[in-house]
């Protein structure tokens, strides 16, 4: 059972819990390189980019049209777990701001990302001293995430870009400033500022409303979805990277606060076993999605974090330019690698 596989995380009363995770606080890389059993040999791979792979401001999808599925293609009859998963779109609908992978039958694995969307609706974009299509975001993190033809997970996608609202910061005072700590920022990642004027009150809400609420809504409900046939379940928060960190992947559990050491010894092993060097709570301890969760002891949520030099080409990434392009080998080596990971998974927590 999903339950007794990952284990329980500190505050359950478990002291070798609570010594693993002063061992892995944050700041401590844990640096593990995989032997030759993986099959994908990831680690092989070193190389990247990063680039936006979304839409222009004002581009709206047409009544009824379904946005293109970004985690599963159709696979050989019987090989896929459940039904065929349906693609549902979520606030305004002029936009869809989140696309959801549902499963009438889940495994005990949700995926979230909430960063690879790229969309900027007309009215978000008024005041903005930069094009949106070269807003910085996790780029091209979705379709890396287009696992293979007979994996299906559910998962939960936003569409529009984190600069409307970042479903990864808390929606608290102050909304709109920093970059890393508010849900709206006014600046960019070096302190450059985005729009000609503060927004006010009305459009931080509307901002809210339009790409934040829908997507933890979505979440709840996808989780809630797997919690009903499963005793415990998985979420991995994924995201990229382009930071000279050294490592391929880090895990992010909040200093040991989200993820019981079960579940967490399992997602290292998946990432390693597919030759992954891996890290834990380096830069990136786990933001507002998975700390949302680390009361609620039948979730174990983990921010995954993977090297956009594996998969983007090289020099876009040092360059730091957007719409970074697929480098040819690491990109497929690096998605099947993903995919055996999820895979992996799937079959250990169900």
């Amino acid at each position: 059972m999903a339950g007794a596989v990952l284990g329980r995380r500190r505050g359950d009363g478990v002291a070798a819990d609570a010594a693993d995770r002063r061992r892995r606080g944050p700041g401590r890389l844990l640096l593990r390189r995989a032997g030759r059993q993986g099959g994908c040999a990831a680690g092989r791979v070193r190389r990247a980019a990063g680039v936006p792979a979304g839409g222009l401001p004002g581009v709206r999808l047409r009544r009824g049209r379904r946005p293109p599925l970004p985690l599963a293609e159709p696979g050989p009859a019987g090989r896929r777990r459940g039904r065929a998963p349906r693609v549902l779109v979520s606030g305004d609908p002029g936009c869809g701001a989140v696309a959801t992978v549902h499963l009438d039958a889940p495994p005990a694995l949700v995926l979230s990302v909430p960063h690879g969307g790229t969309l900027v609706p007309t009215r978000c974009a008024e005041g903005l001293r930069v094009p949106p299509e070269q807003l910085w975001s996790d780029w091209r993190t979705a379709e890396l995430l287009d696992l293979s033809a007979d994996l299906v997970v559910p998962a939960v996608v936003a569409r529009l870009s984190r600069f409307v609202a970042d479903p990864n910061r808390a929606p608290v005072e102050p909304l709109h400033g920093d970059f890393w700590s508010t849900a709206v920022p006014a600046r960019d990642p070096v302190g450059a500022p985005l729009y000609d004027r503060p927004l006010t009150a009305e459009e931080l809400q509307y901002r809210l409303e339009l790409a934040h609420v829908p997507f933890h809504r979505a979440l709840d409900r996808a989780l809630a979805a797997a919690l009903h046939r499963h005793p415990r379940v998985l979420l991995l928060d994924m995201h990229s990277f382009g930071l000279p960190l050294g490592v391929d992947v880090v895990l992010g559990d909040g200093g040991g606060s989200t993820a019981g050491r079960g579940a967490s010894e399992q997602v290292e092993r998946a990432f390693r076993q597919q030759g992954f060097t891996v890290a834990w709570n380096l830069r990136f301890t786990g933001g507002h999605i998975v700390r949302r969760w680390a009361n609620d002891h039948r979730v174990d949520a983990l921010q995954v974090e993977v090297n956009q030099r594996l998969h983007l080409n090289s020099s876009d990434v040092e360059a730091a330019r957007p719409n970074p392009r697929p480098d040819a080998a690491g990109w497929l080596t690096t998605r099947r690698a993903l995919a055996g990971v999820i895979g992996s998974l799937v079959r250990s927590v169900c």
